[in-house]
């Protein structure tokens, strides 16, 4: 266990240790990717979940826990989620190394960082503001350049002067989506609140074989870049900058009363990614949303997003809110499988963006963020980014909670190039009195 302190922070006393499986896996289990999972290898997902300490000197559920209640129910955790404490290895093709990656569940763990805060869960949150960026709080996850030592998840939990408590995931999206991202916390939440879980096997269950189809040679929801080998980065040619805001419910109402049609209203992600669509005015955009019907998932990780693409043949930047929204919320065909197809089955190549191939929206709302409570206490609030976004940006719209889990709005997190980052913020506040 590594310690440091670096008290003139408001962050410091980082200590880092490792928690895996409680049970030996054995050495010959491998978790093997799908073709949509290597198309995401390039994107980590990094989300933070607040959870307030007592108030007026008082304990709350969450203060009570001390270390060994939190890591503790891990270990049965990752019994289940052995892949998850794996680490990256590549086949032999034709007899050379490099092929294509999998995991080896050798049990080598997950990282976990413990931190301090000088600082009550309020004071934070006034001061950055919960919506902002959470950087300090928040692992950052890259694979590589070593992918035998490299870790798939990351978990910081940052303890607040009044007890109350931040917790951080860094996880590869290789993985899985955000769904499946939740879905991990929601069971060690329960875990932790002392359920007996049945820890179903994570990947006996296969897939309905697909009828094989002719393969594309270039989808327009993702792009290709150079070869990253084994430092797995995306490469970008601008500076992005990642940063959130909240959209609270009378906003969202304004919202979805000004794009909204005689003969047709529209949801609040349809509404908001119409709105950025036209600050923005790009002449092509994606939207990605995650699949949650169980009867889909045949693993307990998996990507399961749908990716299609959208482009106008008019000027966006003067078009009707309602026309962007109907596009929008079109029945454009979906792409994820084509664009899976990309991947050769024996390299596992060529590496490939998703989020920022072009302006993307990603829906996350349906998705169970506030299902992760521990003893009886719910975050409140919860804040996703995606690290990794092509130049393209991407902006995420997902549930914000009203101070326990309740309905408060939306939260927008987007990661842009900084000249686009700083034009949307200007365009929100001038026109709709979002900052």
């Amino acid at each position: 266990m590594v310690s440091s302190d670096a008290q003139t922070q408001p962050i410091y006393g980082q200590r880092l240790s490792t928690v895996g499986p409680g049970t030996v896996t054995g050495e010959t289990a491998v978790y093997d990717f799908t073709d949509t999972d290597l198309l995401m290898k390039l994107h980590y997902l990094r989300g933070v979940y607040y959870f307030k300490g007592g108030d007026d000197g008082s304990s709350s559920p969450v203060s009570g826990l001390n270390t060994a209640a939190l890591k503790g129910p891990t270990f049965p955790l990752f019994d289940t989620y052995t892949s998850a404490s794996g680490r990256i290895r590549r086949r032999t093709s034709e007899g050379r190394e490099g092929g294509r990656p999998y995991v080896k569940c050798n049990d080598c763990g997950v990282r976990v960082v413990e931190a301090k805060c000088d600082r009550t869960v309020e004071d934070w949150v006034k001061d950055k503001g919960p919506w902002l960026h959470h950087a300090d709080l928040a692992p950052v996850n890259v694979v590589g350049p070593e992918l035998h030592f490299s870790p798939l998840i990351f978990i910081q939990l940052t303890r607040f002067k009044c007890g109350g408590l931040a917790v951080g995931l860094g996880w590869s999206h290789i993985l899985g989506d955000a769904f499946s991202a939740a879905n991990f916390l929601n069971k060690w939440g329960r875990l932790i609140s002392g359920e007996k879980l049945p820890l179903e096997p994570q990947h006996l269950i296969q897939p309905k074989p697909k009828p094989e189809k002719p393969r594309k040679t270039s989808v327009n929801s993702v792009k290709e870049v150079s070869p990253v080998e084994d430092c797995w980065v995306v490469p970008n040619e601008s500076k992005m900058e990642t940063f959130s805001f909240q959209i609270t419910p009378p906003k969202v109402n304004h919202l979805l009363s000004e794009v909204k049609q005689s003969h047709r209203c529209y949801s609040a992600f349809e509404s908001i990614s119409a709105v950025i669509w036209q600050c923005l005015a790009p002449k092509k955009i994606t939207i990605c949303r995650t699949d949650t019907s169980s009867s889909n998932r045949y693993r307990l990780m998996s990507n399961n997003q749908t990716l299609s693409t959208i482009e106008a043949d008019f000027p966006v930047a003067e078009a009707k809110l309602p026309k962007l929204a109907e596009l929008i919320a079109g029945e454009s065909a979906d792409e994820s499988e084509a664009a899976g197809g990309l991947v050769n089955a024996e390299s596992g190549l060529p590496d490939f963006v998703v989020y920022g191939a072009n302006l993307t929206f990603v829906d996350l709302g349906g998705i169970e963020f506030y299902g992760f409570e521990m003893k009886g206490q719910k975050p409140v609030a919860v804040n996703y980014s995606i690290d990794g976004v092509g130049d393209g940006g991407a902006v995420l719209v997902l549930p914000a909670g009203g101070g326990g889990g309740g309905d408060g709005g939306r939260v927008v997190t987007a990661t842009l190039p900084v000249e686009q980052a700083v034009r949307l913020r200007s365009e929100l506040e001038r026109q709709w009195g979002i900052a």
